[in-house]
Parts: C-alpha cells; structure tokens; sequence
C-alpha cells in the first residue's frame, strides 16, 4: 500500500510539472506573444504613418528612438500594454490598443479617463463582439431614428432598440409595467460589456394617448394606447472606439495581405 502511494505521488508530482510546462508553453507563452505581436504591429503602422506625414525628414528609427527617451511617452506604452496582456481578444483587441497608445504617444501625453475606458473596452471585448458591434453600428447608421428625443443629445447619436406598444380599456383599464431593457439581450454582450464602461447608454421614452372607439378600424369602445420607445445612446467615446476598430480591421488586413 505504501508503495503505491509513493508511485502515485511520483505519477501526480511528474503530471503537474508536464501539465505546468504544456500551460506556460503551449498556452500562456504562446497566446502572450500572439496578442503582443498584434499590439507592435499596430503601435509601429500607426508610428510610422506618423512619421510620413508630420516628419517626413526621420525615420521610423529616429522616432521609435525619440520616443523611447521619453517618460510619458514610455510610461504611456508599458500602460497600454498591461491591457494588451488581459485582453479577450487576439486580433482586433491588441490592435486598437496598439493604435490608440499610438496617437498619445506622439503628443507626449498620458491617456485621459475617456481613453482609459477605450483601453478597457479593448481589454474586455472578444473578437467576436468587435465583430457583432461593428456590423450593429454600420447597419443603425444607414437607417433614420424612428422617433426624436423630447430632450437634447448633443454630440451623441440615439438608435431605437425596440418598440412597445400596449392597449387597454380607456378609463378602466392598467397597463402592465414594461420590461426593463437589456441591452446585452437586445444587442449582443458586446453592448453589456460598453454600457457597464459607460461608452453606450440606453434611454426610454413613453407616450400614451386614447384612441376613440371606431368600429370601421374594428376597435371596439375607447382605448389607451402606450407606446414605449427604447434607445440606444451612443457616447462620442463609442464612435471614437468604432474608428479605432475599423481601423484595426484594416491593419489586419494589410498584414494578412502582406503575410
């Protein structure tokens, strides 16, 4: 019996290393890197088209090397990296990371809280929920608001989620309360995921009205009509963040281009 057990504590001991080196190896080193190799392609496109265009007299070197001698500059990296290294995303993540680090580098600043939440959002975004909110995004934009806001949204776009619309009896009747939105159910988690960082809100807006009793329109007696309108608002933080994503899929374009 003693025996055996010592067989088997050498048989578990030998598995956790073996299992320990398959998880740093073939897992963590390896999708680290993956993730990281997006980031520098993306960090050094965006540097270079930079350079092309605002100095036009250095290279990519030069700068790289004016960059690397300054501490915001460099400070601005190692941050934005850390979000590189949890990001949910292998491909687009990493790259909006990438070219957003970029642009604050070259004006030798840190991230504002705005950009902070933008970090994030290519931290806790998948690959597939860029996909999901980019198509959702290109596809609100082609069509009209169904319904104005009674209040302003300056510098904000509004799309109508759903649609409610509830009868009952005039005077008489109650209508039942209203599902609350979802945002994640209605659109996707990509859309949980932004309203938790604040980049997309949802809003509501109810009218209610009676409609006489008409017979050639088959209502029967006066009724209460509610209609309930959801939207969904989009900060200029979300559109700064879709650019950033197209922008992303183009990188990964060129480099799959380039292969």
């Amino acid at each position: 019996m003693s025996m055996s057990l010592v067989i088997m504590g050498m048989a578990k001991n030998m598995a956790m290393k073996q299992a320990q080196e398959f998880v740093k190896k073939k897992v963590i080193e390896r999708w680290s890197q993956y993730r990281a190799d997006k980031f520098y392609e993306a960090f050094l496109y965006e540097v270079a088209k930079q350079a092309d265009s605002k100095f036009q007299s250095a290279s990519l070197d030069d700068l790289l090397e004016k960059i690397g001698k300054r501490d915001t500059a460099t400070s601005a990296i190692w941050d934005a990296y850390r979000h590189v290294c949890l990001s949910a995303s292998k491909e687009i993540g990493p790259r909006v990371i990438g070219l957003l680090v970029a642009e604050i580098v070259q004006e030798d600043r840190t991230a504002d809280e705005s950009e902070e939440r933008l970090f994030q959002a290519a931290e806790n975004l998948t690959d597939a929920d860029f996909e999901s909110f980019v198509e959702y995004l290109r596809e609100a934009r082609s069509k009209p608001i169904g319904k104005p806001l009674r209040f302003a949204r300056a510098h904000e776009n509004v799309y109508q989620i759903e649609e409610q619309v509830s009868w009952t009896e005039y005077m008489t009747g109650a209508f039942e309360s209203p599902h609350p939105i979802n945002l994640g159910d209605s659109l996707g988690l990509w859309a949980a995921r932004l309203r938790l960082l604040g980049i997309i809100l949802e809003d509501r807006i109810e009218e209610t009205h009676k409609v006489a009793d008409d017979s050639e329109r088959y209502i029967d007696g006066d009724k209460q009509v509610r209609i309930i309108h959801d939207y969904l608002v989009v900060k200029r933080e979300c559109d700064r963040l879709m650019e950033l994503v197209e922008r992303a899929m183009e990188v990964r374009a060129l480099s799959e281009a380039v292969g």
